[in-house]
């Protein structure tokens, strides 16, 4: 978590690579506290792969302006 908020504080675009939906979960969490913490414009922060989503990390996706970075051989996952 200390990396993270350093990489924001920072002023840096992170990708996270997740496959799954708990780790989509987990990803999503960590972003919502992140721009939280730190309020941020066009942070254009990613989900790599973003398989497996679920509506409500979809929503908060939507929400919280987390970009999905889906590969196509994901994107019916």
């Amino acid at each position: 978590n200390q990396v993270y908020s350093e990489l924001m504080n920072g002023g840096f675009q992170i990708a996270i690579h997740v496959i799954g939906d708990k780790g989509n979960r987990i990803c999503v969490d960590l972003y919502k506290r992140l721009l939280t913490e730190f309020p941020r414009e066009n942070h254009r922060h990613r989900v790599e792969h973003a398989s497996m989503l679920t509506e409500d990390v979809l929503n908060d996706m939507r929400d919280f302006g987390i970009i999905a970075s889906c590969q196509p051989p994901f994107i019916n996952s």
